[in-house]
């Protein structure tokens, strides 16, 4: 599913790993993709999924250490 924590995750994860058209790691795109899976997993009823907030965790980790790597 689209919107899933799982999908969104998956994607932002795959994004970062990935990169654009060009090969370079895609990072706005990464933060949008987690700023979202953020956003839906404050609703109901993932804001109660164990497995889904593990894989927000992930994502997280994974894409703000470049960030604070960057700065």
């Amino acid at each position: 599913m689209a919107g899933t924590p799982m999908s969104l995750a998956f994607q932002a994860m795959a994004r970062f790993h990935l990169g654009d058209n060009e090969g370079t790691p895609s990072l706005r795109a990464s933060l949008a993709l987690l700023r979202r899976l953020q956003q839906v997993m404050r609703l109901p009823p993932w804001n109660q999924d164990v497995e889904a907030a593990g894989f927000l965790r992930e994502a997280q980790s994974l894409i703000t250490a470049k960030v604070h790597a960057e700065r």
